[in-house]
């Protein structure tokens, strides 16, 4: 079964984020936005993991130009992601009752 992207990650935000990886890979000398290393640096170190994605500068915002974006490397950018997914589902300390 192939791997259905969510409707936040189809249409508009593809053409985006493939611009903007396109100039970050252009200039060696992008820094990834979570971690301050090069791309080069993150492949060394994580491999895929650290080649560039379209990281979000306001986290969980729909990007509507190359502006909302930030280069983050895939390891990074999916760490944010999920510590945004993990905050979104912890429990209410307050009782709603």
């Amino acid at each position: 079964m192939a791997y259905a992207k969510s409707a936040h990650h189809r249409g508009m935000h593809d053409k985006l984020s493939a611009i903007c990886r396109a100039a970050w890979n252009a200039n060696p000398t992008t820094l990834c936005a979570s971690c301050g290393l090069t791309r080069a640096e993150g492949v060394a170190r994580w491999g895929r993991q650290g080649e560039w994605q379209a990281g979000h500068i306001i986290d969980g915002q729909i990007a509507r130009s190359v502006r909302d974006y930030q280069p983050q490397h895939a390891r990074c950018n999916q760490s944010d992601g999920a510590a945004m997914g993990n905050r979104m589902r912890e429990p209410h300390s307050e009782r709603w009752w």
